[in-house]
């Protein structure tokens, strides 16, 4: 909604109010103005209002001590308010008892003083504030951070906000102990894009009863995923310890199966083929450079009892409906070169019988039968076990 002496203005009293997810600006007086009624006023954004001698984004009053304005103020976006000739602030509460938290106060100015939040009621306001974010838009924009008007009502819980560009924090009452002062490294304010970036505040929330701290201000931190090609294997991005470096990433058509590539900080450089290729047109070379980069020694025993060892390349993680059949158990890929000697010659299996003794997984070596054919040249065999 845009326009209006105030954006949105309740009057009544003994109502309960939900004002959420409106945005609300250029008003002259107040984006929401409330007078008495029990307020809930959760996710909006208040902004830029018009030229006006004295405005606010919240304007709270009452005072009559059995019409008393009270609820909640949190969540809100409020940033680019403006008193043209008198102050201006974020949140102005002239009565009553309310929970001011989670709130991104940014830019605000008065041409005879700024505050992020006041308290100026004397006769009952009464208010807890904490984890809001107060931030001028330069060097001590902000006179005063949350204010409490000499003679004007309680502030019975402060603690957990952040200050920066704000001349004075805390105005008349005792602040907490937690407050911060640093930017909050908005993503990009002067379009309107108020994620935080600066790690310090994703976990400096007031502790819950659990003792879990969450982020400051309305807005949950910025995304800083790593990009797609940018990701590296084995280390965790997130809130607290967010991507910030270039990782390499080898090629879908280099990863050695199984392999893990920059755990612990160490970036796989070489250059390996996925394993294992299944393929009937395997030169002798590509295997010869396979088996190299992945082979270990397994046992080839034959029907006739005789057995040697040679060099294969294994893979435990062959999808057992593959390939065809309906056997018992996983399959198991072996890759060898085509020959009597080194390998294993297509032409001397016996199928069903003939066995290969390979150290599993979980360290036991068994012997796996061979069960079918899945490619065969003059340079490779490529079968499968059981």
């Amino acid at each position: 909604m845009v326009g209006g002496y105030y954006g949105i203005a309740v009057y009544t009293d003994n109502l309960t109010l939900w004002i959420t997810d409106c945005d609300i600006s250029g008003f002259l007086n107040a984006g929401i103005y409330s007078q008495y009624a029990m307020l809930y006023a959760l996710h909006n954004v208040i902004h830029d209002n018009a030229s006006n001698n004295y405005s606010a984004a919240f304007n709270v009053a009452g005072s009559w001590s059995d019409h008393m304005p009270r609820g909640v103020i949190a969540h809100n976006l409020i940033y680019g308010i403006a008193g043209h000739t008198n102050k201006a602030g974020g949140i102005d509460i002239a009565g009553g008892s309310w929970d001011i938290h989670n709130n991104t106060l940014y830019d605000l100015s008065g041409a005879a003083g700024t505050w992020g939040i006041r308290i100026n009621d004397a006769t009952g306001a009464a208010c807890s504030i904490w984890d809001n974010i107060i931030q001028g838009a330069s060097a001590d924009q902000i006179d005063n951070g949350i204010e409490r008007v000499a003679g004007g009502g309680s502030i019975i819980y402060e603690d957990y906000n952040n200050f920066y560009n704000v001349t004075t924090p805390a105005v008349n009452f005792t602040a907490g102990d937690n407050n911060l002062a640093v930017d909050s490294g908005f993503v990009d304010a002067a379009n309107g894009d108020f994620d935080i970036t600066n790690e310090a505040l994703f976990w400096a929330s007031k502790p819950d009863v659990g003792g879990e701290q969450l982020h400051l201000g309305a807005l949950a931190p910025a995304a800083n995923h790593a990009a797609v090609g940018d990701v590296q294997s084995g280390v965790a991005y997130g809130p607290g310890d967010l991507y910030a470096g270039t990782f390499g990433v080898p090629a879908e058509n280099v990863v050695k199966s199984g392999e893990q590539f920059g755990a612990g900080g160490t970036e796989y450089t070489g250059s390996y083929s996925e394993a294992p290729i299944a393929t009937s047109d395997l030169s002798a070379d590509s295997v010869n450079a396979h088996l190299t980069a992945f082979g270990k020694s397994v046992t080839y025993n034959k029907a006739d009892g005789s057995s040697r060892t040679i060099t294969a390349v294994i893979d435990f993680e062959a999808n057992p409906t593959a390939f065809g059949g309906k056997g018992k158990g996983p399959k198991i890929l072996l890759l060898c070169r085509n020959d009597s000697t080194t390998g294993i010659d297509a032409g001397e299996i016996t199928y069903g019988v003939d066995t290969v003794t390979i150290a599993e997984p979980d360290g036991i070596s068994r012997d796996r039968v061979i069960r079918a054919a899945l490619t065969t040249d003059d340079d490779a065999t490529e079968v499968v076990l059981r």
